[in-house]
């Protein structure tokens, strides 16, 4: 993919294709995920104001389908840690796991887990790290 060789700008492009097509079919799940799929590539470029951009664009389309809308708190948490506003991440990330709880999607409590406790280990909180590594487990 155009991301894993580090060329953001045609993975965006490619991105805001499809992003098109789903709008003209208006297919609002592809559209959310599309958007959150930017959101991220943004993240990853350090472009952390666009990425909020794009990640809330992304929960206006999936905020009713539980599924997405855990992952966007995922996503979105990604983004805030990464932008070093760790109480930000931590909230989403508590919302990813209150529905990956009522859903029962054990695979991603792990991962949410494990995102709380790399949350609080950038933190230097380390008790409360080691707390959520071995809920993750």
């Amino acid at each position: 993919t155009y991301e894993r060789k580090g060329n953001f700008f045609d993975a965006i492009l490619n991105l805001e294709k499809a992003l098109e097509i789903y709008k003209a079919n208006s297919d609002s799940i592809d559209i959310g995920t599309t958007y959150g799929n930017i959101g991220l590539l943004y993240t990853s470029m350090n472009e952390l104001k666009k990425a909020i951009y794009f990640h809330k664009k992304e929960y206006e389309f999936i905020s009713k389908n539980e599924e997405y809308l855990s992952r966007h708190y995922v996503n979105i948490g990604l983004t805030y840690m990464n932008n070093k506003d760790y109480d930000s991440a931590h909230h989403a990330y508590l919302n990813s796991l209150n529905i990956k709880e009522k859903i029962y999607d054990k695979y991603g409590l792990g991962v949410t887990f494990s995102l709380i406790a790399d949350n609080f280990k950038l933190q230097n909180k380390l008790d409360s790290a080691i707390v959520y590594y071995n809920k993750a487990k």
